[in-house]
Parts: C-alpha cells; structure tokens; sequence
C-alpha cells in the first residue's frame, strides 16, 4: 500500500510540474504579445534611440515567440526609425 501511494505522490507531482512549466510559458507568451502590441499602435512618444533600444529589449525576452516575419519588421522599424 505505500508504494502505491508513493507512485500516486510522484505522478502528481510530475503532472503539476509539468502544468506549471505550460503555464509559465503561456504567461510568457501573452506578456510578448501585449508587448508587441504597443509596438503597432505606435501610440507612444519614444525617441529613436529610445525606441531601438525597447525594441532591442523585447527581441531579447521574447526570442522564441518573435516569427521570421515579425523579426523583418522589427529590422525594418529599427532602419527607417529617425527622429523628428
């Protein structure tokens, strides 16, 4: 009887690791995303050297979520970026 309670501990253990690890990485992903975001409504009153160096900070924290696609905008915002 107590090893099956062990085996019982060690399973849910695993499964709620497991779940949490999905649940972190979800919370990663939604925090990129509202990041992002802010970077198309462009509603925001940076400098160019500002806005390079936030863009620089999202595309190292949000590495794994950013598309090629994405990657090329960014490229893009960050070359034709002057200020005013």
């Amino acid at each position: 009887m107590g090893k099956m309670k062990l085996v019982v501990v060690v399973t849910s253990l695993l499964l709620l690791t497991s779940c949490a690890k999905d649940i972190v990485e979800t919370a990663d992903a939604l925090d990129c995303a509202a990041k992002a975001k802010k970077f198309s409504e462009n509603n925001n009153d940076l400098s160019c050297s500002e806005l390079i160096a936030e863009i620089n900070k999202f595309e190292k924290s949000c590495k794994a979520y950013i598309s090629a696609e994405s990657q090329e905008g960014l490229n893009l915002l960050k070359s034709n970026c002057t200020d005013n």
